[in-house]
């Protein structure tokens, strides 16, 4: 299971990951990035789930026929197309495994707003969330930590992180 954190405050973003990846045992097959900064970007990607998905999110923008994003704000604009290519090239190179989902936080700084972001964009959606959309967070945990152990950390889980 990939740990994967990310805390947009207002002087910035933090982003922290393992880099680990198992087999369906829980055995560790290889240490690998789990998170991609492209200084053009003005931002970072994470990944968890799919080992794959930088790596194809990568050559997207390469085989793209427009010029890569310049800044968050076009960043943003692509990556859900750019998701949707990823997960197709992850079925067509192994369509008899079902782990192909994948979840990908995004952190950086908006011109075009003035301010530090983030986003969680998944393949897969729930509730009010619509797959391959972008959803503004301000914190996430994988595995989420419980109340209690933030609170023994010194954090109020109900404040929000400035």
């Amino acid at each position: 299971m990939t740990s994967i954190m990310m805390w947009v405050r207002n002087d910035g973003i933090t982003m922290l990951s393992d880099g680990v990846a198992y087999d369906a045992d829980g055995i560790v097959r290889q240490i690998h990035q789990k998170q991609l900064l492209e200084p053009t970007w003005g931002g970072v990607v994470a990944a968890s789930g799919a080992g794959s998905t930088l790596m194809y999110l990568q050559i997207f923008f390469q085989l793209a026929p427009r010029d890569p994003p310049q800044g968050f704000d076009e960043l943003l604009e692509h990556l859900p197309d750019a998701a949707r290519f990823v997960k197709e090239q992850l079925e067509l190179g192994d369509a008899q495994h079902t782990a192909n989902e994948f979840i990908w936080l995004i952190g950086g700084y908006s011109d075009e707003r003035q301010r530090y972001e983030g986003y969680q964009l998944a393949t897969v959606g729930w509730d009010d969330y619509e797959a391959f959309s972008l959803m503004p967070i301000s914190a996430y945990a994988k595995p989420e930590a419980s109340e209690e152990a933030l609170r023994e950390q010194g954090i109020d889980p109900r404040e929000p992180f400035t």
